[in-house]
């Protein structure tokens, strides 16, 4: 039905429902910097039921990588490899989009920071593709878009998002620092981009003797709530156990500490 289509060299293509019978792709339409390495640039299109594109002809650009560069010689005596570098944080391609039930879209990018944590940033753009967003650094600047984890405590991979029916997001994701055992975490961002249960988020689960855990799935049920299946073990570097717990919008834990399921 559609014959205008979205062309890009890129790759990374995601896409949902806008609810109205459209769609709202994503992509990475990156540009060749020289052999094996690339700029990367986001962006983010809605389609109308009869093919039009609503946000402009080439989308919205959402966020760009820094551009690569020839070293310097100054580099080159420092030690640094390669002929080629840019600086860090930057977008590298990883993105992901869930809607948000009126005609608009959540995304949220990863930004490499040259370390093994990486930041996540999330933009919330309405039916019109206008943000909805902003956030304030320390000093009280607004940004354009929300850090969705602080410096003190990164994810741990994998990280799951899902939306949570009222016009924003719940991500859960596995948290691991130096003072507690792995453990899954819930995070919701309400429609106006605050955490509604906290910075961290919540435990998903709480439950004794248990010192590993790693979520397997997330999904609706069907009624505004979620359902997270995970991993959990007693020993500290893997689980044997398969466990679930259901949580409300409030995040509220609905099945106790967890009930497992694989018995």
């Amino acid at each position: 039905m559609w014959s205008n289509t979205l062309v890009s060299a890129g790759r990374k293509w995601q896409v949902v429902p806008d609810g109205t019978g459209g769609a709202i792709f994503a992509w990475n339409g990156y540009k060749t910097y020289r052999k094996g390495l690339h700029d990367d640039y986001l962006y983010i299109q809605r389609i109308a039921p009869d093919g039009t594109r609503l946000w402009g002809d080439e989308g919205r650009l959402i966020v760009a990588s820094s551009p690569f560069r020839q070293i310097t010689e100054e580099e080159i005596a420092r030690g640094i490899k390669g002929t080629s570098t840019r600086s860090r944080p930057t977008y590298e391609g990883q993105h992901y989009i869930v809607t948000d039930g009126a005609g608009g879209v959540i995304v949220l990018w990863e930004e490499d920071t040259g370390n093994e944590d990486d930041r996540v940033y999330a933009q919330r753009l309405d039916g019109k593709g206008n943000y909805v967003w902003p956030d304030m650094d320390g000093a009280g600047k607004t940004l354009w878009a929300r850090q969705v984890f602080s410096e003190e405590s990164p994810p741990n991979s994998p990280v799951k998002y899902l939306a949570d029916g009222k016009g924003g997001i719940i991500i859960t994701y596995n948290l691991q620092n130096d003072s507690v055992p792995r453990r899954v975490m819930a995070l919701r961002l309400d429609a106006d981009g605050s955490p509604s249960w906290g910075e961290e988020g919540i435990p998903v689960f709480n439950l004794p003797n248990i010192n590993y855990q790693s979520i397997v799935a997330t999904f609706s049920d069907g009624s505004g709530r979620i359902i997270v299946l995970a991993v959990l073990g007693k020993g500290g570097l893997s689980g044997d156990m398969v466990y679930g717990q259901r949580l409300n919008i409030n995040g509220n834990r609905l099945w106790g500490g967890g009930i497992r399921i694989d018995r």
